[in-house]
């Protein structure tokens, strides 16, 4: 491999159609356009799917809602488990059930059609930087509910992290509040996503951006 092409990062559309790879195609042909990136169509699943994201990686598989269900299976649990492999769902609508249900499977995060092409793009950016695209709103309903089934309590740090996430702050502005480090927070975050389920593979997770309180607004930093 030349010293160039290390840099390339490939994005696997995984979609029976070609309204969104066509979406994809234009955002990175556009004047803002990532140089690092390629782009690859799959109509369906490859028979060497497993080989073939192998030679692709680093790779973020953005995958349609119904290939995702048939990837999620024990049969591809090398291919979720790869350290140098993203998996963005792409869905039609969101609601809990399908963010819990994605996320605790392996997957980093769940995008809805309609948003913006700048917020999928901030997706796939943030996806491919080892975060999770998550809604603030899901992550305390899941907090919640995986604290009433009996998973290990949150220790006071990371609920008192965890408030301040729900109130908007971000990673360096919970730091400041804190009297910690950047680092430390994100260390906490990923204690947090641990205990709770999320996030299978051990160091994919940097830190965690956040929507705001509204829909597609920015995510946090």
């Amino acid at each position: 491999m030349h010293p160039e092409e290390a840099l390339v990062k490939t994005i696997v559309c995984l979609d029976s159609g070609t309204d969104f790879f066509g979406r994809l195609s234009h955002i990175l042909e556009g004047p803002e356009r990532p140089p690092e990136y390629r782009l690859v169509h799959w109509v369906t699943i490859p028979a060497q799917i497993l080989e073939l994201c192998d030679e692709l990686a680093p790779a973020l598989v953005a995958v349609s809602n119904t290939f995702a269900k048939a990837l999620l299976t024990e049969k591809f649990s090398p291919l979720i488990s790869s350290e140098n492999l993203r998996f963005l769902v792409i869905v039609d609508s969101l609601d809990q059930s399908i963010y819990e249900d994605f996320l605790q499977k392996g997957c980093h995060g769940v995008f809805e059609k309609s948003s913006s092409d700048k917020l999928l793009l901030k997706s796939i950016e943030s996806v491919f930087g080892g975060e999770l695209w998550v809604p603030r709103g899901v992550l305390s309903q899941i907090v919640q509910g995986s604290l009433r089934k009996g998973r290990p309590k949150l220790t006071s740090r990371e609920t008192e992290i965890f408030k301040l996430i729900n109130l908007g702050l971000k990673n360096q502005q919970i730091a400041d509040r804190l009297f910690i480090s950047r680092e430390t927070v994100r260390w906490h975050i990923r204690g947090l996503y641990t205990k709770i389920g999320i996030g299978h593979r051990p160091g994919a997770l940097q830190h965690v951006r956040y929507p705001g309180r509204r829909r597609r607004s920015s995510f946090d930093s």
